[in-house]
């Protein structure tokens, strides 16, 4: 690279750099679903590093149990009129069968 195109390379870096630090966007982690609050409504308790968050299940549908490790999406945008922002969008999918899952078989 010539130093022009150098230069020009690190001011869109830079630019990068500081509006990713404004964007607000989703985020989705795992988390270890610690207590079912209220399975009629979908909602549990998880565990995410060392929080504890009310979640809420996107499909009333899917239903989780303790210990189970599920993906927690937490919006960029809150709504205040709801008890929750946090939803279980799925179960990390695991390799091994647990004694539920081979009972089911």
């Amino acid at each position: 690279m010539n130093e022009v195109q150098e230069q020009i390379y690190r001011a869109v870096d830079i630019l990068g750099d500081a509006l990713k630090d404004t964007l607000q966007y989703d985020r989705t982690y795992p988390a270890t679903v610690t207590e079912i609050v209220d399975p009629l409504l979908g909602q549990y308790r998880v565990r995410y590093e060392n929080s504890n968050i009310l979640a809420r299940s996107r499909s009333l549908s899917d239903k989780y149990r303790v210990n189970d490790v599920v993906f927690v999406t937490e919006p960029a945008v809150h709504c205040a009129d709801v008890d929750t922002n946090f939803y279980i969008i799925g179960k990390v999918k695991n390799s091994a069968l647990d004694a539920a899952d081979i009972t089911a078989l």
